[in-house]
């Protein structure tokens, strides 16, 4: 999919070619097939396109006449693109609050990363695993009960965001924790079926989130 002609009917990503904020737009195209460009040869050339983007920062996404910054807003727009932002009220609100908790994982994993030092970072690391993790994930399994999806039996966007940050947290080497949530593990298995994710997957970008020693951050203390 990245090696799609650039034109005004596919959407451009301007981004690094890295797992992080331009994750969850693109699984959203994906989860609907959606054909799109990732410009990592522009981004790569940064800062010299910084003064043509509205806020001087990366994602960017091109489409039409549209020039879109903000992570988020992307997101939005890719959802609505992808047809997967719902007409009813009720799973419209779980779709964004759910874009919002795994937004909230995010912070966590970037407040750890540039927590400081080493030792301020394994800290932080360490704290994020044994408690803000489980403070964030643990709601989750209330909300999608026995449910296929958080709305019952059909995906939406939050579905894929949720899956997108269980995806960063595995790649950032925590799969232990995630394996103490078999419920929502079997919903990533769902939504990793999704159109063409799993082709995400396969193309292995790098990581932006690397838990520091993790072998040493998988071995409980007593």
């Amino acid at each position: 999919m990245t090696s799609i002609a650039n034109n005004d009917t596919n959407p451009r990503f301007v981004y690094w070619g890295l797992n992080a904020r331009g994750q969850l737009p693109m699984l959203l195209l994906r989860a609907a097939n959606i054909e799109y460009m990732w410009d990592m040869d522009t981004a790569n050339t940064w800062p010299a396109p910084k003064k043509d983007t509205p806020f001087g920062q990366l994602p960017i996404l091109y489409h039409n006449n549209l020039v879109i910054p903000q992570s988020a807003t992307i997101a939005r727009y890719c959802a609505r693109l992808a047809n997967l932002m719902p007409q009813d009220e009720e799973k419209r609100i779980m779709a964004d609050m759910l874009i919002e908790q795994a937004n909230d994982i995010f912070n966590l994993f970037g407040k750890a990363k540039y927590a400081g030092d080493e030792d301020a970072q394994y800290n932080a690391w360490k704290e994020l695993r044994d408690v803000k993790l489980h403070d964030k994930l643990t709601p989750l399994v209330k909300l999608l009960g026995d449910n296929e999806y958080f709305s019952g039996g059909t995906h939406h966007a939050g579905d894929v965001a949720i899956f997108s940050i269980l995806y960063l947290t595995e790649q950032a080497g925590l799969n232990q924790e995630l394996s103490k949530y078999p419920t929502l593990m079997k919903h990533y298995n769902r939504v990793f079926q999704l159109g063409s994710i799993k082709d995400f997957l396969k193309e292995a970008h790098s990581p932006y989130f690397v838990a520091p020693d993790v072998k040493k951050l998988n071995v409980s203390v007593v």
